[in-house]
């Protein structure tokens, strides 16, 4: 089973550089084992629906897959800035199992 840790931006302005560094301490802090970094960059999470984002659509096929333990977030607006959509998404990878981890919301979000 993959930990993978999600990173996205939505502007040229921004850059990944905080959220990975976020990422990886709680990572090192939890002694969890990050297999994958995926990455969205300069993709509006409210603008643009979840469709729009490659990264986002490959771990959502990987958790098809059954082969994701546990998502690592910087914040949970990572996954979206729409609260119906963030809501389905959440419940979709917790239907397969995998634990969500933020880091801005203290921990797992979707345990039980």
């Amino acid at each position: 089973m993959m930990i993978i840790a999600y990173m996205r931006v939505s502007s040229e302005t921004q850059t990944l550089d905080q959220q990975r560094k976020a990422i990886n301490e709680y990572a090192s802090a939890h002694n969890l084992t990050i297999d994958r970094f995926i990455e969205d960059f300069g993709i509006s999470a409210y603008r643009k629906t979840f469709e729009a984002r490659e990264g986002l659509l490959e771990i959502l096929e990987l958790a098809e897959q059954d082969v994701v333990s546990d998502l690592i977030l910087f914040e949970s607006s990572r996954l979206s800035r729409r609260y119906g959509e963030s809501v389905s998404l959440i419940e979709r990878l917790t239907m397969k199992g995998v634990k969500i981890h933020s880091i801005v919301d203290n921990g797992i979000i979707n345990q039980n």
